[in-house]
């Protein structure tokens, strides 16, 4: 019997960054070019809001300095307002990436002075001065407007030499590393159609990663603590697909596995490969995995999953279309549900419940959390079974026989499946 897919999750670790990002549709990725025209001394970029915040970058001591001042200061004694002070030092070969990646973006090539058109604006004020070694000046302004594009494109020159931000916004995942997307497919001859379950997750576990770190984390405790592992059909095989959308390509990715206990025996080196646009892996149950993914400059973060099932069940699935009614109600210990058509007869399945309380991981924060579930099993088949979230009154309403709707997740279509897949609110009617 040819094997059919179903697709168990698809899940996007990440949101999806390119080299043209959501910031603007800046093009991070852009040639690097170098500079031989006259030496730099110094960068000075003052940004004028509520207060007046000076950044410069000297070029011959090799220093990042900042000072800030009020609005009536700076109005009457200009950039001599305020006194500078030493943030931090950089390397002497950071020095040439720096003006390398700032000439090419187009900063040397500013208008005299941007203006915003309107009458009334609320951005901020900006003024730029670059200075050279001749004594010669360029210099530019903005009035409630700026070269927004040239301004991103230097964002990561300029965050690198002064480990903050500085000018511009920096691409989506530069200051914590965003993981590869991925997809865990189930392939089964026993299974009909495809479904999605929720509950497949990953972690972050460790990175370097452009001068932020969280280092030393422990695998084991944060699987054991956050990841609930994904539920699995025994006898299904499975595969995980990975993506990289990243605007910067990785050099290296290792994934690896180990036995789930504390000491993480039993390590195996499942691949270890260069770059990749996708990614495709067999995957063994019972396991924890690691994948490392290293990147220039000595950046690099590690992810966690698990592939520990709480539940591995068999059974159909069935798909409920938005053409039909859904009720259900609770008698003598069974619950009665019914589908219809307007016209034609309703489909009736039986079959006994019970209420189970289970700690779930809230998607949004992160943590546990009680909920109590109602599990509905189906008559003749108890590895089939689909699931109902409960309020602490609701046993009281199903006591008392009533009839119950369900509330749809969407209007365009309902699966009812033959496993724990997702929870529904429970609603008298």
């Amino acid at each position: 019997m040819k094997k059919s897919l179903i697709t168990l999750f698809v899940f996007f670790i990440t949101i999806f960054c390119s080299s043209c990002s959501c910031n603007g549709e800046t093009d991070y990725n852009f040639e690097i070019n170098e500079y031989t025209g006259v030496k730099i001394t110094s960068v000075t970029y003052i940004r004028r809001d509520d207060s007046v915040d000076f950044k410069k970058i000297d070029l011959v001591k090799n220093q990042y300095l900042k000072k800030s001042c009020t609005v009536d200061e700076f109005e009457n004694e200009g950039e001599k307002a305020g006194e500078y002070e030493f943030q931090t030092n950089y390397y002497v070969s950071e020095e040439k990436t720096f003006v390398d990646g700032i000439y090419s973006a187009g900063l040397l090539n500013l208008k005299d002075e941007y203006k915003n058109n309107m009458t009334v604006h609320t951005y901020y004020d900006w003024y730029l001065t670059i200075e050279f070694e001749d004594g010669t000046k360029k210099q530019s302004k903005g009035m409630g407007a700026s070269p927004d594009d040239i301004f991103n494109k230097c964002s990561t020159f300029f965050y690198d030499i002064c480990r903050e931000e500085v000018i511009g916004q920096l691409p989506d995942g530069y200051l914590i590393p965003q993981p590869l997307r991925c997809s865990l497919e189930g392939y089964s001859d026993n299974m009909l159609g495809s479904s999605v379950i929720s509950s497949f997750e990953s972690r972050m576990l460790n990175y370097l990663w452009n001068y932020n770190n969280s280092i030393n984390n422990n695998a084991y405790e944060i699987n054991k603590r956050y990841i609930p592992g994904p539920t699995l059909l025994n006898d299904a095989d499975y595969k995980i697909t990975f993506y990289d959308s990243y605007y910067k390509k990785f050099s290296r990715f290792i994934l690896k596995s180990y036995d789930y206990n504390k000491g993480l025996t039993n390590e195996k080196v499942v691949c270890d490969v260069g770059y990749f646009e996708e990614y495709t892996i067999d995957l063994e149950r019972d396991k924890i995995y690691i994948y490392t993914v290293d990147y220039e400059k000595n950046n690099f973060y590690q992810v966690t999953f698990n592939t520990i099932s709480d539940e591995i069940l068999n059974g159909y699935m069935y798909d409920y279309a938005k053409n039909k009614n859904m009720s259900i109600s609770f008698k003598n210990d069974k619950f009665y549900l019914y589908l219809s058509e307007v016209g034609k007869s309703y489909e009736l399945i039986t079959g006994t419940y019970e209420l189970k309380d289970v700690e779930l991981i809230d998607e949004h924060t992160g943590e546990m959390s009680k909920q109590r579930l109602l599990y509905c099993y189906v008559e003749g088949d108890y590895n089939t079974y689909f699931c109902m979230k409960m309020t602490i009154d609701s046993l009281a309403y199903m006591k008392e026989k009533s009839t119950y709707s369900l509330d749809m997740v969407n209007e365009d279509y309902f699966e009812l499946y033959p496993f724990y897949c997702s929870v529904y609110d429970v609603i008298k009617k």
